[in-house]
């Protein structure tokens, strides 16, 4: 019931796409504009949209192979020790503006001063979005927290020679790349912490019962293969397959051999949706990490020995949420498996804390897909699964799967009929629109033809 009109400019800058929302502030419903919806204006469901954007936004930045994050905080919910620039605004010559300039460069004389005097601020900002960043990078931020080039010398020289500062030497662009040392040791010691883990077995299952529910789930090849792998004696299996390969189905399977040694099984994932996703799909009860970490915190439903913790998509997730993770893990004496998809090889958050697991502790790959039957529809399913959108479309294509028509009421009206012949054969249809205007139009169109 809301209009929202929205303009998406690519900014005076090189790197600035953003995007202006405007809303009405009155319903919308088919017989026009209604009464003033203030709920609409409650802060917590704008936090709600800024997080659920800043969600949105990260999972396309992971997928495209970008190390880089957006977080909908404020500074000083994400523990930066800076405070925020204003927006400045055009200059149309008022007195406001000279104001606004000023208070800008207030601002950024004073956190110029901070990170002079505890050049970690810097640093530790910088990784809370990767885990790596290159001399340039630096020099940005330094800068846009700095008033003018004096300053800025003095805080990029402090900065530089800060004990905090790790150079880890020149990247494939031939610049120098750095860190913090306290993400170096943490990497370092979740590292440690995963090869103690995969050479301690302390999670022992039946082996006949878990044939026997290997057969009784029917698991083909390949998920029979991952599925001993995450259910062997190891306190660390790491599974990587294809969206459709079944990797929900056989950790149902999974749950019910540990489940039948009496162990607990957890899953956590990084949003709400895929904790859903993971529950629904295997049986497993399942939480976001942060909820999770924010339990551990407050020392509330802490793992145990007896858990197995499954991490699904854990491609996404970055190193200190899986470094939290797995330090739980191994002080409670838990076993950790987890799951990824192999395209998720940048997590949204500093560094690709899955991607270094698996090439210490190995993985098993679930490459055959489930969802489909025939060969053709596996290798469509294989390149949407890669972003090779154009060749699933033309494999659907050429086995006349795609239709197209003159015009969309023409398409609209072999879509339902389409549709009805499906109902009265009793097969399973479903129609799927983009605008919620053509869904109502298809159901009217459906409700007519019933």
């Amino acid at each position: 019931g809301m209009i929202a009109d929205l303009c998406i400019h690519s900014g005076h800058g090189k790197d600035q796409p953003h995007a202006h929302v405007m809303l009405t502030t009155r319903e919308v419903s088919s017989k026009g504009f209604g009464q003033k919806a203030r709920e609409w204006n409650d802060k917590s469901l704008y936090g709600n949209w800024r997080e659920k954007w800043a969600e949105h936004a990260n999972k396309h930045l992971a997928k495209a192979g970008l190390d880089m994050r957006i977080d909908h905080r404020s500074n000083k919910e994400r523990g930066i020790d800076l405070e925020p620039q204003n927006k400045i605004g055009p200059n149309n010559g008022r007195e406001r503006y000279s104001e606004k300039v000023k208070e800008h460069e207030d601002i950024a004389k004073r956190n110029g001063e901070k990170i002079l005097n505890d050049p970690s601020i810097a640093i530790d900002a910088l990784t809370k979005y990767k885990s790596t960043f290159d001399y340039h990078e630096l020099a940005k931020f330094i800068h846009r927290h700095t008033v003018d080039q004096d300053q800025f010398a003095r805080v990029f020289y402090k900065v530089l020679n800060s004990p905090e500062l790790k150079y880890l030497g020149e990247d494939d662009k031939g610049l120098g790349r750095y860190s913090s040392k306290s993400m170096v040791e943490l990497e370092y010691k979740m590292v440690r912490q995963a090869e103690a883990l995969d050479n301690s077995s302390g999670h022992q299952v039946d082996f006949v019962r878990r044939e026997n529910i290997a057969v009784q789930y029917g698991l083909d090849k390949s998920q029979r293969e991952s599925f001993r792998h995450i259910t062997g004696d190891r306190d660390i299996a790491c599974i990587v397959g294809y969206a459709g390969s079944g990797k929900s189905y056989a950790l149902g399977a999974a749950k019910e051999v540990w489940e039948s040694a009496g162990y607990k099984v957890v899953g956590m994932t990084l949003s709400g949706i895929a904790a859903e996703n993971l529950e629904s799909g295997s049986g497993i009860k399942s939480y976001t990490v942060a909820n999770r970490i924010i339990n551990w915190d407050n020392d509330r439903e802490k793992l145990s020995k007896n858990n197995i913790v499954v991490v699904d998509e854990a491609g996404m997730l970055g190193s200190r949420d899986i470094a939290r993770v797995i330090d739980e893990a191994t002080s409670a004496g838990a076993k950790v498996v987890m799951v990824g998809d192999p395209e998720q090889l940048q997590s949204i958050e500093a560094g690709a804390a899955f991607r270094g697991m698996i090439e210490r502790v190995g993985f098993s790959e679930m490459n055959e897909i489930r969802r489909q039957s025939e060969g053709w529809q596996q290798e469509a399913t294989k390149s949407l699964a890669l972003g090779e959108i154009g060749e699933a479309i033309r494999s659907y294509h050429a086995k006349g799967m795609v239709h197209g028509f003159d015009s969309a009421d023409i398409a609209k009206e072999k879509m339902v009929h389409d549709w009805h012949e499906c109902m009265q054969e009793q097969k399973s249809s479903i129609m799927l629109a983009y605008t919620r205007k053509e869904v109502f139009d298809l159901n009217q169109r459906a409700r007519e033809v019933r």
